[in-house]
């Protein structure tokens, strides 16, 4: 199994549930993108005044709602009995879609591949693992 995935905690929590229900789980991860090319990505879409308000929603309102919602976070992780440690992944790629990730899937012919938090992957990534 080959769990294809962005970075992030629930990367981690997903890779650490289907670690403990499978003997040979491998974890793709994928880099973050750079905040600054994604940014000017969606001023081309929707201009640069939406952009400026999702930027200032990121930098001043998003640590402190995480900070709020830490307590009740741990609780559901808790309830649910999931584990957030890091996980470090077995192969890091710049983009699910670049040839590394293309190779790797190759060479694994993995029976199922799981994707999570990943950007919008290609027709050639996916036609590549022949597999649900």
């Amino acid at each position: 199994m080959v769990l294809l995935a962005g970075p992030g905690t629930s990367t981690d929590i997903v890779a650490n549930y289907l670690d403990a229900r499978v003997s040979d789980l491998v974890v793709i991860a994928e880099d973050p993108q750079p905040r600054a090319a994604m940014a000017r990505r969606r001023a081309r879409r929707v201009g640069w005044f939406p952009v400026v308000g999702q930027v200032l929603f990121v930098v001043l309102l998003q640590p402190l709602l995480e900070r709020l919602a830490a307590g009740r976070r741990q609780a559901i992780l808790s309830a649910a009995a999931l584990d957030a440690t890091h996980r470090a992944p077995s192969h890091r790629v710049r983009s699910v879609n670049d040839d590394e990730a293309v190779a790797l899937l190759r060479a694994l012919q993995p029976d199922v591949v799981v994707v999570h938090g990943t950007r919008i992957i290609s027709t050639r990534v996916l036609e590549t693992a022949r597999c649900p």
